[in-house]
């Protein structure tokens, strides 16, 4: 798992605080079991592991449509979150999706994260709760 599994980490951090109105799940490489999350879910960030080709640590935040515009396709393990999506109820809106992704420093069989992406969790965190914020304070707005 190596980085690879830094979604894991950053998720065991995030759910050491309350975070009101939010469900905090790990899903692994089992998307087709968060069909039913989506389909209620307002936004989703997925944290993973992004290769693209900045330095070991480095954080990406982006749109799942601005990545598929920049890339083509992101393939979240062994199944596209895109194929997923296809798996929502038709009668519900999709989700806003968002990734945050690391950059990994290795791929290697393992437990342990590298020290790049290790030292990137607490920006990770500080995003997270950026965000979180960011939504809040949009949905207090009057329309």
């Amino acid at each position: 798992m190596s980085d690879d599994g830094v979604g894991f980490h950053v998720i065991t951090e995030f759910r050491k605080r309350p975070h009101a109105g939010v469900l905090v799940t790990e899903v692994g490489t089992a998307l087709l079991d968060a069909v039913s999350l989506l389909s209620w879910a307002d936004r989703v960030i997925v944290i993973d592991a992004l290769h693209a080709e900045g330095a070991p640590g480095t954080i990406y935040w982006a749109s799942l449509s601005e990545i598929h515009h920049r890339t083509g396709n992101l393939s979240l393990h062994e199944l596209d979150l895109n194929a997923a999506l296809e798996f929502m109820p038709r009668d519900r809106p999709q989700p806003e999706i968002f990734v945050l992704g690391v950059q990994p420093g290795s791929l290697d069989m393992g437990l342990e994260l590298s020290s790049p992406v290790t030292a990137a969790i607490p920006e990770a965190l500080l995003i997270l709760e950026h965000k979180l914020a960011q939504w809040r304070k949009e949905r207090r707005q009057p329309r």
